[in-house]
C-alpha cells in the first residue's frame, strides 16, 4: 500500500510558497514545493505539496501496519515532519490542513487543531489515518 502525506494550503501567495520552498531545502525539514493547479487549461491558484521523506529518512516507519488506526512514524522522519508543521503554522494563514493516509482510506473526520497541537500529534505518532487536521 502507498502512504500519502497530503498538504492542503489552497491559494497561498507565490511569495510565501517560494519562501517555504527555500526554507525547507534545509536538512531539518521535509521538502515543501509550490505548485500551480490547472483548471480548464488555465492556471488555477497556487498550492503546496509536501514530500514524505528527505534523503534516506522517511516519515513512515518500516514497522507501520496498514491496519492500525494511527501511523507509526520513523523517529527521525517524525521530527522532520513536526519541524515542517511548525514552520507551516508560522508562515501560513490559518485554514491549511494536513492528512496522512494509505491510498484508498476514506477521510471520515476533520479536526481543528493549532499548529503546536498538530506538531505534538506528529511527535507522538498519533495522526489518525481517517482524519484530516485543519490548523486554526
Amino acid at each position: 500500500m502507498s502512504f500519502i502525506l497530503e498538504l492542503d494550503a489552497p491559494d497561498v501567495d507565490p511569495e510565501t510558497a517560494e519562501r517555504l520552498e527555500r526554507a525547507t531545502q534545509e536538512a531539518g525539514y521535509l521538502p515543501v514545493r509550490a505548485r500551480r493547479g490547472r483548471r480548464w487549461r488555465r492556471r488555477a491558484e497556487m498550492g503546496l505539496s509536501i514530500f514524505d521523506g528527505r534523503d534516506d529518512v522517511h516519515v513512515l516507519s518500516d514497522d507501520a501496519d496498514w491496519s492500525e488506526d494511527a501511523f507509526t512514524f520513523d523517529e527521525r522522519g517524525r521530527e522532520l515532519l513536526a519541524q515542517t508543521v511548525s514552520l507551516l503554522a508560522h508562515e501560513l494563514e490559518p485554514g491549511w490542513a494536513l492528512r496522512a493516509y494509505w491510498v484508498g482510506d476514506p477521510c471520515k473526520d476533520e479536526r481543528t487543531v493549532t499548529g503546536d497541537e498538530l506538531a505534538e500529534l506528529v511527535r507522538s505518532s498519533a495522526l489518525e489515518r481517517t482524519a484530516r487536521y485543519r490548523v486554526a
